[in-house]
């Protein structure tokens, strides 16, 4: 069963926020389209891994997706992995398109399309990372001795796989990502002794649920931007012109009309991405592009934010803004 659902990664939320806040012309929107797009087909691989994981989902094995973890004061993360009584799966998913080939000799993976070489990381380096780092972190948790095993997943099926050099055992962890759960079925049906109780996986599950900790970069320091290149004013919810203007009951939008009382949710959450996890009324008034104080607290006693402080400088807190 899965006991840690996937959710969409507060990086690509940030990402997409500042996608929204950059205007057209900006020297740097191509380059953050880009990474957006990869992004989103890196999500959409690693969601179709439920389909099919969900027609094999037992009593055996529990799965947890998005997993990262703390270790000797970094963090390492993985795709999925798969808890069973006698081993651990880690599961590494690629969403690439086109002709694949794993140089495992020279350790890169090089995507050929339309004529055109990119050349990207090993992910069999990768995926034999995680395993020791995963192995460390149960150690350092006290949990037994576990067998540790990786496979890298191709997300597209018209993808065409290549491999060269390498161990068989390394060749055998690349696949298209439809034969997982005949590799799972294998493993399952080997016999291998338990090497925890049905109480050491629980508590295993829970440890690592626990210990997961979102990433969540400075967004803007990454790509190299300031605050005031960001466009300012509540985004229409229909038709995404900028900005609504207040108006009697709510907010209007004067390219297509549309008319909402709460539409300023949505332009908190992305300062909440991209700026600060706090607010004070200055800053909302001029993010959000509100005329007056006396809106700008009506709005704040209406989202019933924390409040820190009671002098001119008092800040809110948006930590129950979006993204729950």
């Amino acid at each position: 069963m899965i006991r840690k659902q996937r959710e969409t990664p507060i990086h690509l939320l940030q990402i997409e926020a500042l996608h929204r806040r950059l205007a057209p012309h900006h020297s740097k929107k191509n380059a953050i389209e880009e990474e957006l797009y990869k992004y989103q087909a890196g999500l959409k691989g690693e969601q179709s891994l439920d389909y099919f994981l969900d027609p094999f989902n037992s009593d055996q094995y529990s799965v947890l997706h998005d997993i990262r973890l703390p270790l000797n004061g970094q963090h390492f993360q993985m795709d999925s992995i798969i808890i069973a009584p006698a081993f651990i799966l880690i599961l590494e998913v690629k969403n690439l398109s086109g002709t694949l080939h794993f140089d495992l000799e020279y350790n890169q993976l090089i995507r050929s399309i339309q004529g055109k070489e990119e050349v990207f990381p090993d992910p069999i380096l990768q995926v034999a990372r995680q395993e020791q780092f995963l192995a460390e972190w149960l150690k350092q948790q006290a949990f037994p001795d576990i067998p540790i095993y990786s496979l890298i997943l191709v997300a597209n099926p018209n993808s065409k796989i290549e491999v060269s050099g390498g161990t068989r055992e390394q060749r055998l962890k690349i696949l298209h990502l439809a034969k997982v759960p005949y590799v799972l079925s294998e493993l399952l049906q080997k016999g291998s002794p338990s090497k925890l109780s049905d109480k050491q996986c629980e508590a295993l599950i829970k440890q690592l649920i626990s210990q997961h900790t979102s990433y969540t970069p400075n967004i803007l320091s990454y790509f190299k931007l300031h605050p005031n290149e960001l466009l300012t004013g509540i985004h229409c919810a229909y038709c995404n012109a900028l900005p609504m203007r207040k108006v009697y009951g709510g907010w209007l939008c004067a390219y297509c009309n549309y008319h909402s009382r709460t539409p300023f949710v949505d332009a908190l959450t992305d300062y909440r991405l991209l700026i600060n996890e706090s607010i004070t009324n200055k800053e909302l008034r001029r993010f959000l592009g509100v005329p007056t104080r006396n809106i700008a607290n009506k709005i704040l006693r209406q989202l019933t934010l924390k409040r820190n402080g009671i002098t001119k400088g008092t800040s809110y807190s948006l930590e129950r803004i979006g993204l729950k």
